[in-house]
């Protein structure tokens, strides 16, 4: 069980500079060599001035635990102390890393770092469902490969429990999130990154990757059997254009149908290099289109559920013109909530106006995708 001594604060590090990227959101606060803050997570290094000088002055707490604290995956989620995903997202991103490596050579604890991951995950879930959801958005700009699998993660943790997954099934779906493209993760960068056709030795490491994967969980002593055929089926169609095998409709499980909708609307709002990143809403309609043709449906309409048509984290235009990132979903009578940070002349305002919408009347004229996305105080505006 996790409690407020299992957390330790580092000393401060001088940052990697691989860490820091024009466009790209800080994972974590960044301070002084006096411990005075220079930027708070969110923040968007918009120009390469700022980025030298946070190079050469900025210092982080990198994330640590006391390693024996595991969570059991036998423990009961809702009786662990809850916790802050924002504070939490580096930390999830090393124990992820950590997780990936202990499978990729077999080591004894590796599944127990598995699954120690996936009940984080869901106690992040748990705690606070609209910063679980805004790290998507906020993150999706220009996210690592460890980042995109918490992303999917995280949608499969909410997909399954909107279609009700019992507990034991509801790890194995995040489980195998967490884990499907281990296989891939030595290329994905790369691949993103491509402008060029893809040659076909790329071609071939992506039609093996889920039984590679497959494999590779196997050999560390991950039996479970629906992580593993969710991982083998994760790219197979309902019409058998998929891969590895071809498997049609009913042959597909459904973890591994929810895994790949998961993966393709992460990879929709993500930018690639040979297109820009699609709006929030441009991506759900593109999978409620995929929906349209397939005879299964029910994980389609769990995920609209899940994110509705403004996630938190996305942002939007208001009608007055002013920009605002959305903090709460619209669920039931509560009014959908947002955080207004510029004006209609795209000057930042000191401090957020909330504003809330109850679809009376709609506030947003649209939602939108900038680049470089405005900097967000996240701790601040949607802790």
């Amino acid at each position: 069980m996790m409690n407020k001594d299992s957390v330790l604060m580092s000393q401060p590090v001088q940052v990697a500079p691989d860490l820091l990227e024009v466009g790209r959101p800080l994972l974590w606060p960044l301070y002084s060599a006096s411990d005075r803050q220079l930027a708070p997570q969110g923040h968007v290094i918009q120009t390469e001035g700022e980025c030298a000088r946070f190079r050469a002055q900025g210092y982080y707490h990198p994330p640590e635990r006391l390693e024996e604290v595991l969570i059991s995956e036998a423990a009961a989620v809702d009786s662990l102390n809850p916790i802050d995903p924002f504070t939490e997202y580096g930390f999830l991103l090393v124990s992820l890393e950590r997780a990936l490596d202990a499978l990729a050579r077999g080591q004894k604890d590796a599944r127990q770092r598995l699954m120690d991951l996936v009940q984080r995950v869901r106690l992040a879930g748990m705690s606070n469902p609209e910063a679980c959801l805004a790290l998507i958005h906020v993150y999706a700009a220009r996210p690592s490969v460890h980042e995109q699998t918490l992303f999917y993660a995280f949608l499969c943790w909410f997909v399954g429990s909107e279609l009700g997954y019992e507990e034991e099934a509801l790890q194995q779906l995040v489980a195998a999130a967490l884990s499907a493209n281990i296989a891939l993760m030595p290329f994905q960068d790369r691949l993103n990154a491509s402008r060029n056709t893809l040659s076909d030795q790329q071609r071939a490491i992506i039609r093996r990757h889920p039984e590679r994967s497959a494999e590779v969980l196997a050999a560390a002593g991950v039996a479970d059997e629906p992580i593993i055929t969710a991982i083998r089926q994760h790219h197979e169609e309902w019409d058998g254009s998929g891969y590895p095998n071809g498997l049609r409709a009913k042959a597909i499980s459904q973890p591994a149908r929810i895994l790949a909708m998961a993966e393709r609307y992460v990879a929709l709002i993500t930018r690639r290099a040979y297109r820009e990143r699609y709006r929030t809403d441009d991506a759900l309609r593109y999978l409620l289109d995929v929906a349209r043709q397939d005879p299964n449906k029910a994980h389609y309409r769990a995920l609209y559920n899940t994110l509705t048509i403004h996630p938190p984290g996305a942002l939007v235009q208001l009608r007055n013109g002013e920009t605002a990132v959305v903090a709460k979903r619209a669920l039931g009578e509560r009014p959908l909530e947002m955080l207004c940070v510029a004006n209609p002349q795209g000057h930042f305002y000191l401090d957020p106006i909330l504003r809330r919408d109850d679809g009376t009347h709609s506030l947003i004229e649209q939602t939108v995708v900038t680049e470089p996305r405005p900097s967000l105080d996240l701790a601040r505006l949607l802790g």
